[in-house]
């Protein structure tokens, strides 16, 4: 009796240790698929943050307008493209990390405090037009906007410029020429023919 009561124990102590450890490895297996999942994600999480950063260097690269990426931190520049090289005439290795105070970029300071504060309460500027100036002293009409991002660990202001120069311009000639226009409309056709006799007489003189 004694030894039935033995085996009895030992068969009971055998089936407690097998549903623990088939509970165990019930546990095990959980925990290994939530991680096969973990990392699945991490990966795939991973694979797109790599892609949106090609795309988005891409299109740094290939943009019709300047654009520099600036640290949030000390406003250093971290990089910039071809287009802004060209723009305020100044190398890549001359931007990268100086800021565009440095570089004098901003042709009136009202102009930049107004960024500033901008970029302070609401975190980006968009389609602001202001004065700015090449590293050469070239006066340029530019359409500015700029936004916080976040890059890895470090946060950064992204800027545009796109180049009105030409545009603004042109529109200030037509405008000076809409105003002679107008001018010469108040005078009387005698007096339009003599001017235009007097410059025909000066050109025969200088021909």
């Amino acid at each position: 009796r004694e030894l039935r009561q033995k085996e009895l124990e030992e068969r009971q102590l055998r089936n407690q240790l097998e549903f623990r450890v088939a509970e165990r490895t019930l546990e095990l297996s959980k925990a290994n698929d939530t991680l096969r999942e973990e990392i699945r994600i991490r990966r795939e999480t991973q694979h797109a943050l790599r892609a949106s950063e090609e795309r988005f260097a891409k299109a740094f690269r290939a943009s019709p307008d300047a654009m520099a990426i600036t640290r949030h931190s000390d406003g250093r520049i971290i990089e910039v493209n071809e287009r802004w090289q060209e723009l305020f005439e100044c190398s890549r290795d001359g931007a990268i990390g100086r800021t565009l105070d440095e570089l004098r970029i901003f042709a009136d300071a009202g102009e930049r405090r107004r960024i500033v504060q901008a970029m302070g309460t609401q975190g980006f500027v968009k389609d602001l037009e202001l004065s700015l100036c090449s590293c050469s002293g070239t006066e340029i009409r530019g359409v500015v906007s700029a936004e916080r991002v976040q890059m890895g660990n470090e946060r950064c202001v992204v800027s545009t410029v796109r180049d009105i120069t030409a545009r603004r311009r042109a529109e200030h000639e037509i405008e000076v020429q809409r105003r002679e226009l107008a001018h010469l409309g108040r005078w009387k056709p005698q007096q339009i023919e003599a001017i235009r006799s007097v410059k025909h007489t000066l050109l025969e003189a200088n021909a």
